[in-house]
């Protein structure tokens, strides 16, 4: 009995501080209370070994918002200053100016003379008419005629008014036929319109 009840308090005192379940101290042989300690020692391990360990508590930090980046503005430029050029202190350079080119005019040189008519021995009749050459200008008394040889006097007389010119003959022509002579368009027009382009002359040299 003395040897049950030693057991007894050893098992008693070494689960006293975190005992699952109560011990119930039964009264009987020694065999028996030590099958009793030894069951109730494994139920108590079985218990312990059960029991769900603390749940680990995760806790997740908020996330931290990055602090915005400064914004760089561009400086200004600087303005510009504009350095004002110093006075030149040497003469002023000399300007050449380019003369325009003189276009010269040349006048008209004034008609010359009528030739003197000639010994009037022969004569023809026909038509005149007339036509220009840059000559005339110059010599508006220069006639075209078929056959007669060049610088020969010509006078020639309108049949329809009687007026009447001395022309030298230097030209070949006209080549169209019951025309006699070709006139200038000056010497022309001393004995009819130029609009009349063809009038009935007398020849004679």
């Amino acid at each position: 009995m003395c040897a049950a009840l030693a057991v007894v308090s050893l098992a008693a005192s070494r689960y006293t501080s975190t005992p699952s379940k109560p011990v119930t101290i039964v009264a009987g042989s020694g065999a028996e209370l030590a099958r009793r300690v030894q069951a109730a020692q494994r139920a108590s391990r079985a218990e312990s070994r059960s029991v769900d360990p603390a749940p680990t508590v995760t806790t997740t930090a908020a996330p931290t918002t990055p602090a915005p980046l400064p914004v760089q503005t561009a400086a200004a430029p600087p303005p510009k200053v504009r350095q004002q050029s110093a006075p030149p202190t040497t003469a002023r350079p000399r300007t050449t100016t380019t003369a325009k080119p003189t276009t010269t005019t040349r006048a008209p040189a004034p008609p010359r003379d009528q030739p003197s008519a000639g010994p009037n021995g022969n004569t023809e009749e026909g038509k005149a008419s007339y036509y220009r050459a840059a000559y005339h200008a110059d010599d508006p008394w220069i006639c075209a005629h078929k056959t007669l040889a060049k610088g020969t006097s010509v006078t020639v007389t309108a049949v329809s008014s009687g007026k009447r010119i001395t022309c030298r003959v230097g030209d070949r022509g006209p080549y169209v036929q019951g025309r006699v002579i070709d006139l200038s368009e000056h010497a022309f027009s001393q004995l009819a319109p130029t609009s009349a382009g063809v009038i009935s002359v007398r020849l004679s040299w």
